[in-house]
C-alpha cells in the first residue's frame, strides 16, 4: 500500500512541478522522496517551529517588524517591499529565494541573498504587488521552507512552502 501512495505522490509531484513552473529536474523519484524525508532534519534551518504570526504581516505589529532589519522571516512594508531574512545554522555557499513571484527559479542571481555585514543573517528585499505569495529558500541547491514564515502551504512534494500576503 505504501508503494502505491509513493507512486501517486511522485505522479502528483510531477503534475505540480509542471503546473507551477518548477523545473522537471526538481521532481524526485519515490526513493529520493523517502531519502529527502529521512534527512529533512539536516537542512540548514535555524529552528523547527512554525511562526505563530498571522498570514498577513501588513497590519499592526507587522509594520513595526518591517523596520527591524534583523527580524527573521519576510518583513512586509506598507509600500509592498518585502525583506526576507534567514539565518542558517551552518556554513552555506549560496542561498537563493524562489517562489511564485519568480517562476520558482532556484538559481536566479537577482534573488541571491547576501550577508553584507557578516552577522550570519542573509537578506534580500524585493518589491511585490498586493497578493498571496509562496516561497522557499534554496540553500546550496536544497529546497528549504523558511521556519519563520508567517504561514505554510503544501508544496506538492510532501513538504511545505512559506506563505505570506502583501496587502
Amino acid at each position: 500500500m505504501k508503494s502505491h501512495s509513493i507512486l501517486l505522490s511522485a505522479a502528483f509531484s510531477t503534475l505540480m512541478a509542471i503546473g507551477c513552473g518548477a523545473p522537471a529536474a526538481e521532481v524526485e523519484e519515490p526513493a529520493q522522496l523517502e531519502a529527502a524525508e529521512a534527512s529533512a532534519s539536516d537542512d540548514g534551518m535555524a529552528g523547527e517551529g512554525e511562526a505563530a504570526a498571522a498570514m498577513s504581516a501588513g497590519e499592526g505589529e507587522g509594520e513595526a517588524a518591517a523596520a527591524d532589519a534583523t527580524a527573521l522571516g519576510p518583513q512586509i512594508s506598507a509600500t509592498g517591499e518585502v525583506r526576507f531574512n534567514f539565518k542558517p545554522t551552518g556554513r552555506v555557499k549560496k542561498i537563493f529565494l524562489a517562489g511564485n513571484f519568480n517562476g520558482w527559479n532556484p538559481s536566479n542571481d537577482a534573488y541571491l541573498l547576501s550577508d553584507e555585514d557578516g552577522d550570519g543573517i542573509y537578506s534580500i528585499s524585493i518589491e511585490l504587488e498586493p497578493g498571496v505569495y509562496q516561497y522557499k529558500f534554496v540553500i546550496d541547491g536544497r529546497w528549504t521552507k523558511d521556519p519563520n514564515s508567517p504561514a505554510a502551504h503544501p508544496d506538492g512534494f510532501g513538504g511545505q512552502n512559506g506563505k505570506f500576503e502583501v496587502k
